[in-house]
């Protein structure tokens, strides 16, 4: 196996999914089709393994009462590197920082088009460990279910 391909099972087996530019645009399109099918927002993350956020948003996301709310959503989460990956679709959405997310509203008709056109319901920062907001389970669960209308 490649270094690089090493590297990337490393990164994958600590829960952080990085994907080529046409993978991502893949599940993405997948997201949006079960999330319209299913009546569900679809919640795009932006991550990294060397960012302290992140790291501690991952953490939070564990929790019973996250993993209850993020089972209304349809989600992926990619890695974005040390910004070398996707980041056009995150300026898209008005990334500037890591952990980013992004709460879009698509229909149908929209998933083959970039996310960066769906409806948004809420984007931002969800910043853990640098940050004095959203720092709890609570502040979590509070952000996703304003997101989505709950």
């Amino acid at each position: 196996m490649t270094p690089a391909l090493l590297l990337l099972a490393a990164l994958a087996a600590e829960g952080w999914t990085v994907h080529t530019p046409e993978a991502l645009a893949t599940e993405i399109q997948a997201a949006c089709a079960r999330a319209t099918a299913a009546e569900k927002p679809v919640l795009l993350g932006f991550s990294a393994p060397w960012c302290l956020d992140c790291k501690v948003l991952h953490k939070l996301e564990s929790d019973p009462k996250v993993q209850a709310e993020l089972a209304n959503w349809e989600r992926v989460v990619t890695d974005v590197g040390r910004f070398e990956r996707h980041q056009s679709l995150l300026k898209e959405l008005d990334g500037d920082r890591l952990a980013w997310w992004a709460a879009l509203k698509p229909t149908a008709a929209q998933c083959a088009d970039s996310p960066a056109t769906w409806p948004r319901l809420k984007v931002g920062g969800i910043e853990p460990a640098s940050s004095k907001k959203l720092q709890t389970v609570d502040d979590i669960v509070g952000w996703l279910t304003t997101a989505r209308g709950g």
